[in-house]
């Protein structure tokens, strides 16, 4: 019973380490808020570079800024190399202590710049409402997505999406999914099956003590 009892304190303090460490690493785009946010445009409906604060990335790592097109992350063969547009990744920002970085509007190294129209790799079009299509045969949107994450190669646990769309405000909503919260939910309930086997293990055992 003595060693039951430690591997319940075990398992409990790891189920905590887990679910600190999946928390920890959620992230989150602080600013500019919105759902979704409405991206300006200037006179010729240019959109115009705006300031992403990004927060709950691992302290000291790289955190990089892309657009993406307006399909969930829970949609079939859903890919930042497909889904996303690199090219409107500037540098990545070094979270502070606190997990917090900047892409500063006016950084030439890391500033965002959204596009409207067919992207830079033209893997797909993110439209206002009345603009008509382009017909260059990529898919078109009339709500993207600004996805922050730890990279732009694959999907992550951290990653972190803001819907956006360009001259009005629409209806829209989020359409990605929180990877952060999935992490933290498979643990917990790892976590429970653990527990619930080691309770019936011990059962047993004092079942089978007793009538020895």
């Amino acid at each position: 019973m003595k060693n039951l009892r430690v591997l319940f304190a075990l398992l409990i303090a790891g189920g905590i380490c887990l679910f600190t460490a999946a928390a920890a690493g959620a992230g989150t785009i602080a600013s500019p808020q919105g759902n979704p946010y409405v991206v300006a445009t200037d006179a010729h409906g240019v959109p115009i570079p705006f300031t992403i604060r990004v927060s709950g990335f691992q302290p000291g790592s790289i955190v990089y800024v892309e657009q993406c097109d307006g399909r969930p992350t829970s949609a079939a063969n859903w890919s930042p190399t497909r889904d996303c547009d690199i090219g409107t990744s500037p540098a990545g920002a070094i979270t502070d202590a606190k997990g917090n970085a900047t892409f500063q509007a006016n950084d030439r190294n890391h500033a965002f710049h959204p596009f409207s129209g067919p992207g830079p790799e033209t893997l797909f079009n993110c439209l206002s409402p009345k603009a008509a299509s382009p017909k260059n045969g990529s898919a078109d949107y009339r709500q993207c997505q600004i996805r922050a994450a730890s990279t732009n190669a694959e999907g992550t646990a951290d990653q972190a999406f803001l819907p956006i769309v360009f001259g009005s405000t629409g209806g829209g909503h989020h359409s990605g999914s929180s990877s952060g919260t999935v992490v933290i939910v498979v643990a917990l309930i790892a976590l429970a099956v653990a527990l619930v086997a080691g309770m019936v293990l011990a059962r047993r055992r004092r079942a089978s003590v007793s009538t020895g």
